[in-house]
């Protein structure tokens, strides 16, 4: 007897059915869905813990499991031993390499060059003392992201004058003769201007307040630890949670030789970022001022994980009393050429 066993599949958008009234609030956002399904779909098949895989035969881990990806095809790259070194390869099954894949369809790249690119990138990108520097000076994002602020802050304060406005009517209300109805009626018109008034304020604040959480904000580099991270010097499970806090991405590129390196920091994320990065983060020895748009750390390798002071105005979480340091998300990556021998 054959059994067949068949798996849950999720239909394209295109076939869903959508009702036309809600039976109840939806639980989450269809866009925090469609993030949450594609993260799924990326990491499907990865452990989610820093153990090692409980097979028998299992010899070590690999450091990046999960995180790179092949540039040209788009699928997860899988970490292999070859000798003593180890290796991630991109092996597509016969006939599923895309046109133009390296190869023939497989083709590896050594652990070790990634992890010297990345000890580079954390240190010059997103730990350096010149981070800001390498993100430009001269920010249009920076600029936007003030005028946001802005906005917000003029807004909540017309929000609090009506309110306070709304309240003096209904004080004024309690002392009036309820026998002058006419007046009474002048103040509930008046009132009822004012919660339309209010409807409308609200309704941009919320607009305005999706928009920052949605844009690219630079200030939040600056919550973060300055110092030096040596990754193969952390312990495995320390550098795996570096990694998801700071969402780290990897695109390998065959064709050129070269690694693109991603994090992603987020309001919502940050407390949660900066107290990892308290713990992987040491002091730098010397940094020296960058030179033609490039930031260069001088110092030995050998340096321990360490705790170090957080930058001024904010405490060992990342927390600040400036409310557009909690806002938005901030996307910092570079790209590195690599060895070209295996």
């Amino acid at each position: 007897m054959t059994i067949a066993v068949l798996k849950n599949r999720l239909n394209p958008i295109s076939e869903w059915v959508w009702s036309e009234d809600p039976t109840h609030e939806a639980l989450v956002s269809l866009e925090d869905f469609l993030l949450v399904q594609k993260t799924r779909s990326v990491r499907r098949g990865s452990r989610t813990n820093a153990e090692p895989n409980i097979h028998p035969d299992t010899k070590r881990t690999y450091w990046f499991r999960s995180r790179l990806m092949c540039d040209h095809c788009d699928r997860r790259m899988f970490g292999k031993t070859r000798r003593v070194a180890a290796y991630y390869v991109c092996q597509p099954k016969k006939g599923n390499a895309p046109e133009g894949h390296p190869n023939g369809g497989s083709f590896f790249v050594r652990e070790q060059d990634l992890l010297t690119h990345l000890d580079t990138f954390l240190n010059q990108h997103v730990f350096g003392a010149y981070r800001r520097t390498l993100l430009t000076a001269d920010n249009p994002e920076e600029r936007a992201e003030h005028a946001r602020q802005q906005k917000l802050s003029m807004l909540r304060a017309q929000i609090a004058d009506v309110e306070k406005r709304m309240k003096q009517l209904v004080r004024n209300l309690e002392v009036l003769d309820s026998s002058d109805r006419e007046l009474v009626a002048d103040i509930n018109e008046r009132r009822t201007e004012l919660k339309n008034e209010r409807t409308q304020l609200l309704e941009k604040l919320e607009a305005v307040e999706t928009e920052v959480a949605q844009a690219p904000n630079p200030n939040l580099i600056d919550a973060l630890p300055t110092g030096y991270v040596n990754v193969e010097e952390m312990p495995y499970e320390l550098a795996r949670q570096l990694f998801d806090a700071f969402r780290l991405e990897v695109r390998h590129n065959k064709t050129h030789h070269s690694a693109r390196y991603r994090v992603t920091i987020t309001g919502q994320g940050l407390q949660l970022a900066n107290r990892i990065a308290h713990r992987a983060v040491a002091p730098v020895p010397h940094v020296a001022a960058p030179t033609d748009g490039d930031a260069r750390i001088h110092g030995t390798r050998d340096a321990v994980p360490m705790h170090v002071v957080p930058p001024a105005g904010h405490d060992i979480d990342g927390n600040s009393t400036e409310q557009h340091l909690l806002a938005g998300q901030l996307v910092i990556e570079a790209d590195f050429a690599l060895s070209s021998r295996r």
